[in-house]
């Protein structure tokens, strides 16, 4: 996650707003890196 802590923080990331799974993505999100789940945030990483 280090080397997309940037684009994110710059905006260069967009998440849908009204989707089945953007709560959990969040909550994953948020609880990353002592969260139990980190699958969601591993595909975020290898983002182009």
């Amino acid at each position: 996650m280090a080397a997309q802590t940037a684009p994110i923080d710059a905006g260069a990331v967009q998440l849908p707003r009204r989707t089945h799974w953007i709560e959990d993505f969040k909550r994953e999100a948020l609880a990353f890196p002592k969260g139990e789940h980190d699958d969601q945030i591993g595909a975020l990483s290898q983002a182009p």
